[in-house]
C-alpha cells in the first residue's frame, strides 16, 4: 500500500519513471486472491504513466494482464458488492477504449463502449461516470467522422455540466465539433464563451499551483515515514505500514488546509497582478487537472487502506503473547478511530468548501437520530459520569431534513462533552419551537471562558493543547449547522460547565 501511495504522489508531479517503478513493485508483491479494489486502482493509474510516456508496447501488455485479472474474478449477485464489482471493470474498459481510439481500432472501440455503458449502469449511474460516458460517445463519433452525432453528445455534456471549469472544457470540445461541421461562427462563439470563463476560475487555478508545492513537500514526508516503517517492521508489519501511510496523507491534508488559509490573503495581491497571471493560465490549467487526479487517487487509496487496517486487527498468525497482542490491537483500534475521525473531519470541510449544493432532504424520525448519536458516545463516557437524553417531542415525530448531517453535529457535541467531563453528568435535550428544532448538550466539565465563545469554532483550535484531537469537531459542527440554515453557539450564561445550542429550521 505504501508503494501505491508513493507511486500516486510521483504521478501527480509527472515523475513518471519513479511512479512506474512504485506501481511495478506494488503489482509484483500484491498477494494473489486478495481484494481486487487496491490493485485495480494501481492498474488504472499505472496506465496513466504509460500513456504519458507513450509506451505503447507496455500499455498493450498491461491491458492483457489487467483483463486476465478481471476474468478470474467471479461475478456477483450481491447488491452490496455489485457497485464495486462494476466499478473495477468500468475502470478497465475506459482505459481500453482510450487505447483503441488512439490506435484507430474503431470496431473494437465500439464494442468496448457497449461494455462501458453496461457497467456505468451497474455501478449506480453516478453523474460523473455518466458524463464520462457521454464524452466517450462523442470521441468515438469524432473518430468515425460522424460529426452530427458528435455534436449531439457534446450538447448533452453541456446540459449535465455545472462546474465552471468543466463547462469551459465542454464549450471547447463543442467548438471543435462545430469546426469540423464548418459552422465557424458557432465554433468561434463557443471559444469566446470558454475564454470568458478563464477569469472565473482564476482563484481556483492559483490554489492548485500552491497545492502542487504541497504535494512535493508531502512526498518527502511520505518517504520519511517509509524509512521509519522499515525500522519497526518487527511489529505487526502490515497494520503499522498502512497506519503510517494514513498519517502521511493526514500531514498532507493538514498542510494543504493551512496553505489555503494563507492563500486567501495572497489572492488580494494576485488580483493586482492579474495581467501577468493571465499569460500563465494555460499552464495553471494543466496543474489543476493534475491536482484533481491526485485528489481522486488520495480518496481511493484512503478507502482501500482503511479497509485493510480493519482486516489486520483480526490477524491471528503473528507470534505475540496474548496480552501483548491485545494491547497492540487496542492501541491500533483506538488510534485508527482517532485517525478516521480526523480524516472524516478534514474531508467534510473540503467537501463543504468545494460545493455549495445540499443532497436531497428526506423524512426522518427525530428520536431515531438522537438515539443513534447517543449510541456513538456511550462507550467513551467515563464511568463516573451520568449520561441521559431528555425530549419533549413525541416518539414518532417526523421531519423533512438531513438526518446524516444532524447526526454528525450531535455526535461532535457529545464527543466534545465526553472528552472533557470526568465526573458529573452529560445531558442531551431536544425540543421544538414553531418551525425550529432546539438541541442542547450540557455537561459538568471545566467549562469555556465567555471570551472564547467564537474562538473555539475556528479550525485547529484547542483550549487544552494536551487533549486528543486536532480542534476540528466544533468547526465541522458549525459549518454543517450554517449549511442547513441553522446555528451552533456556546451558551455563555451557563455556569455549571459547558452548554452548546444547535437550532435547526425544519419542515
Amino acid at each position: 500500500m505504501s508503494y501505491g501511495v508513493q507511486g500516486t504522489a510521483y504521478l501527480a508531479q509527472d515523475v513518471f519513471d519513479e511512479a512506474k517503478r512504485c506501481y511495478k513493485n506494488f503489482i509484483q508483491i500484491y498477494p494473489k486472491n486478495e481484494k481486487d479494489g487496491p490493485i485495480t486502482e494501481v492498474y488504472y493509474y499505472y496506465y496513466g504513466c504509460l500513456e504519458n510516456t507513450k509506451d505503447t508496447a507496455a500499455i498493450d501488455s498491461l491491458l492483457k494482464e489487467w483483463a486476465l485479472l478481471l476474468k478470474d474474478l467471479p461475478p456477483t449477485t450481491d447488491v452490496d458488492q455489485l457497485s464495486a464489482y462494476a466499478s473495477w471493470r468500468l475502470k478497465y474498459f475506459r482505459r481500453r477504449f482510450s487505447y483503441l481510439i488512439s490506435k484507430d481500432s474503431l470496431t473494437q472501440a465500439t464494442q468496448t463502449l457497449d461494455s462501458i455503458v453496461k457497467y456505468t449502469k451497474l455501478a449506480g449511474d453516478v453523474i460523473v461516470e455518466q458524463i464520462n460516458t457521454i464524452d466517450d460517445h462523442r470521441d468515438l463519433a469524432m473518430a468515425k467522422g460522424d460529426y452530427t452525432t458528435a455534436l449531439r453528445y457534446a450538447e448533452e455534456n453541456l446540459e449535465h455540466t455545472g462546474d465552471i471549469g468543466n463547462r469551459r472544457d465542454a464549450l471547447s470540445d463543442r467548438s471543435k465539433v462545430f469546426e469540423k461541421l464548418g459552422r465557424y461562427r458557432e465554433a468561434l462563439a463557443d471559444l469566446r464563451a470558454a475564454d470568458s470563463l478563464k477569469d472565473s476560475v482564476q482563484q481556483a487555478n492559483n490554489r492548485e499551483q500552491l497545492n502542487r508545492l504541497n504535494k512535493r513537500f508531502a512526498l518527502n514526508e511520505l518517504q520519511s515515514q517509509n524509512n521509519l516503517l522499515k525500522q519497526r517492521s518487527r511489529f505487526t508489519t502490515g497494520g503499522v505500514a498502512m497506519i503510517l501511510s494514513v498519517i502521511a496523507l493526514l500531514v498532507f491534508l493538514v498542510l494543504n488546509s493551512r496553505w489555503n488559509r494563507k492563500l486567501q490573503i495572497k489572492n488580494t495581491q494576485l488580483q493586482r497582478e492579474r495581467n501577468v497571471v493571465v499569460a500563465q493560465n494555460k499552464q495553471l490549467a494543466i496543474e489543476r487537472d493534475h491536482a484533481e487526479a491526485a485528489s481522486r487517487a488520495k480518496t481511493a487509496f484512503m478507502q482501500s487502506m482503511t479497509h485493510e487496517i480493519r482486516q489486520v486487527l483480526t490477524m491471528k498468525d503473528i507470534e505475540l503473547p496474548d496480552a501483548e497482542r491485545m494491547d497492540f490491537c487496542e492501541r491500533i483500534q483506538e488510534n485508527t478511530r482517532l485517525l478516521t475521525t480526523i480524516l472524516d473531519d478534514l474531508l467534510l470541510i473540503s467537501d463543504f468548501e468545494s460545493s455549495s449544493e445540499l443532497p436531497p432532504s428526506e423524512p426522518c424520525v427525530v428520536s431515531a437520530i438522537v438515539d443513534q448519536a447517543a449510541d456513538t458516545i456511550r462507550s467513551i463516557v467515563a464511568k463516573t459520569v451520568t449520561f441521559e437524553c431528555q425530549s419533549t417531542l413525541p416518539a414518532d415525530q417526523t421531519i423533512e431534513s438531513y438526518p446524516r448531517m444532524i447526526h454528525i453535529v450531535l455526535s461532535k457535541l457529545l464527543e466534545n462533552a465526553a472528552k472533557f467531563t470526568t465526573v458529573g453528568s452529560i445531558t442531551l435535550k431536544v425540543s421544538q419551537e414553531d418551525a425550529k428544532l432546539h438541541f442542547s448538550v450540557e455537561d459538568t466539565g471545566p467549562g469555556i471562558p465567555p471570551d472564547k465563545k467564537d474562538y473555539i469554532f475556528e479550525r485547529f483550535t484547542k483550549l487544552d493543547s494536551f487533549a486528543q484531537g486536532t480542534g476540528l469537531g466544533l468547526t465541522v459542527g458549525r459549518m454543517i449547522a450554517e449549511r442547513l440554515g441553522g446555528t451552533l453557539t456556546l451558551d455563555t450564561d451557563y455556569i455549571n460547565g459547558s452548554k452548546f445550542d444547535f437550532i435547526l429550521p425544519v419542515k
